[in-house]
């Protein structure tokens, strides 16, 4: 079995099949990363087992059985959530940007707005389920002794970011802002300021008033031993109640941190780094060496959230969704968040391919589950990195077309395209077409394969390569696209009639097209052609000979998409645009149900062909589910 051979991306994907309509897709969704794509920028768990997570775009999530399952909890903002408080397995806060302060006392069932400030709020802390403090931009500190039906301004003597607070009693607490750590004795009354020393920060000297944003946190253990980071590469130790500090430089950055005894303690940012004797030594535990090894299972690291529910059970989350968790104390740190790369293919609920990337140093493989993605079973090892798209007829017989490669100092070099067949759901592969490195000079971003039946199929890929079988790929056959654009869907309504859509990206702009044939591929003609300073198409659906939908991103950053749609077969197109969307997948089940799928975790759902959409949340699932499934309780 392999487990350990999932690689980033922060993308929801459709994974699929089909006979008849929506191309290589039939409709199974799943949830890419799972529980989450979407940054995390907090973490708090009051038991081992129940534990909440906060981040982009009002994410919250929950879980109740250790981190196996999560639920989605409607936060009732889109704003980042930077950090949450929980006293309780009822009662907790969360706080972001927009100033938004929202609360629940049913675990997150339900969650409401209790105040709203003109600065984004960087961090929250609760003593006890009355009493608590916000901080945030602009020296904005916040102080409830009523759970927060009334919050009342204390001034702390700083016009910075507040990034964090810390509390030992009603009496006892520290902030810190800008490299100052701020000391109270009184609940607030007066405040006392220490700076951290200063340390060289590369080749620069870090010094007062530098403001760190809303990085970095304080910890203190007792009333006089504590710890303060700021994101660099230093943690800050006192021995005296913060009266002075003395830095300790470590290998990575470091931005959160939380001991559970005066002994142990962990910090996280671009690695975990931990300590067994009070802060003196510090030991990485992810095994990154900066610049060298920045990633952990195809993950790149970045952590912003860090909590432990007790001296054995820890957690930090981050970027894209990454999640961590320990069960000895922070020794050794598992990835539980539930990724696949781009290619991931589900023929239904269980049965799913994928390609597991550097399984060996270089080299990827073909993988099958059979258990919703849980576990996967090596089917077939290639020598170098392979970029591969499936298709299967039914559970047994399949297709894979795809192309090895290797990377190199001049960039990526190409060792052979090729197509693979199996009639024993992929125990064996057989390979049906090969062409060797010299004959292909790009990668083919567009690869994509396509079967009408068990006979008849196509293959594309870059320079305008279009391949045809009618003997279920004993024979293939070249066809002229008249393109040399990357091509990177096919989709056939029969044997005679099919679309395939691709992308030309040069130094002068971009061109989209959507070429058409009418005799099964033997000549192809441009139905829709777009030229732009950016555009890339993504998904081709087609639901019969008259009814499809092109859609892909017409901006690089800003999210924007276009989608592209005919009623008549591709004699005339309709576009409608999106602004700042995140666009990631479109999937539909007739001609009058559709979903687009985004990176914010929302859905747009049509319910008239994809006139007018209207926003819903995605549902947070564990295991593939059918897109039919969603139209269900409409």
């Amino acid at each position: 079995m392999l487990k350990k051979y999932l690689a980033a991306i922060s993308i929801l994907i459709l994974a699929m099949a089909s006979t008849v309509h929506a191309g290589s897709w039939n409709g199974w969704i799943y949830q890419n990363p799972y529980p989450t794509s979407n940054t995390l920028l907090a973490v708090k768990f009051v038991t081992p087992k129940k534990g909440w997570l906060a981040g982009e775009h009002g994410t919250i999530l929950y879980t109740e059985d250790g981190g196996e399952n999560w639920e989605a909890q409607e936060s009732g903002t889109e704003q980042d959530l930077k950090s949450v408080a929980f006293v309780n397995e009822k009662k907790g806060w969360a706080v972001g940007n927009g100033g938004i302060i929202i609360r629940t006392e049913d675990a997150g069932k339900r969650w409401g707005k209790q105040k709203e400030v003109d600065v984004s709020l960087h961090t929250i802390f609760f003593l006890n389920e009355k009493e608590g403090w916000v901080g945030g931009g602009m020296g904005t500190f916040l102080h409830t002794i009523d759970a927060g039906k009334t919050w009342n301004k204390q001034d702390i003597g700083t016009m910075s970011d507040v990034a964090g607070i810390f509390f030992l009693n009603p009496s006892t607490g520290w902030v810190l802002s800008a490299g100052t750590v701020y000391r109270t004795k009184n609940g607030g009354k007066n405040w006392e300021a220490s700076e951290l020393p200063s340390v060289m920060i590369g080749a620069q000297s870090f010094t007062r008033p530098s403001d760190f944003g809303w990085e970095g946190s304080v910890f203190f253990i007792n009333e006089k031993k504590g710890w303060a980071t700021v994101g660099v590469w230093y943690i800050f130790q006192t021995e005296d109640g913060g009266k002075t500090w003395q830095e300790n430089q470590v290998l990575t950055s470091v931005d959160r941190i939380s001991f559970t005894d005066e002994k142990n303690g962990c910090m996280a940012a671009s690695s975990i780094l931990c300590t067994e004797d009070g802060g003196k030594t510090w030991n990485e535990r992810l095994g990154i060496i900066p610049g060298q090894k920045e990633d952990v299972d195809g993950y790149s690291v970045a952590l912003w959230g860090l909590s432990f529910a007790d001296k054995a059970t820890g957690w930090a989350v981050g970027k894209n969704g990454l999640i961590f968790k320990s069960e000895d104390g922070g020794k050794s740190w598992k990835v539980k968040s539930k990724s696949y790369n781009s290619y991931v293919y589900f023929l239904d609920s269980k049965t799913g391919w994928n390609i597991a990337h550097d399984f060996k140093p270089g080299k990827d493989a073909i993988v099958k589950t059979n258990n919703s993605g849980d576990t996967w079973k090596i089917q077939k090892e290639f020598d170098a990195h392979a970029d591969i798209r499936f298709f299967f007829i039914n559970p047994s017989t399949g297709w894979a077309v795809g192309e090895e490669w290797q990377q190199t100092n001049s960039g990526a070099t190409i060792h052979n395209f090729f197509i693979l067949h199996t009639k024993d759901s992929g125990k064996t592969w057989v390979p049906q077409f090969e062409e060797k490195e010299g004959k292909r000079q790009r990668r083919g971003v567009g690869l994509d394969i396509f079967f009408i039946d068990f006979n008849v199929g196509w293959a594309v890929g870059s320079e305008g390569f279009i391949l045809h079988t009618e003997d279920g790929g004993k024979h293939w056959v070249r066809h002229q696209s008249g393109t040399r654009a990357q091509l990177r869907r096919v989709q056939f309504v029969d044997d005679k009639r099919g679309w395939i859509i691709g992308n030309k990206v040069t130094d002068e702009g971009s061109t989209s097209i959507i070429l058409h044939s009418s005799d099964g591929g033997g000549h192809w003609q441009v139905q829709w052609k777009k030229k732009t300073e950016w555009m890339w198409l993504h998904d081709l659906i087609f639901i019969d000979k008259n009814t499809g939908w092109v859609m892909g991103d017409i901006n690089e950053y800003s999210g924007d998409a276009l989608l592209v749609y005919t009623i008549d077969g591709g004699i005339t197109w309709t576009e409608k645009e999106f602004k700042e969307i995140e666009y990631r997948h479109m999937s539909f089940v007739d001609k009058k149900e559709g979903i687009i799928f985004t990176q914010k975790k929302q859905i747009l759902v049509t319910h008239d062909g994809g006139k007018t959409w209207n926003k819903q949340k995605t549902p947070i699932r564990r295991y593939p589910w059918h897109v039919s499934e969603l139209f269900k309780n409409k």
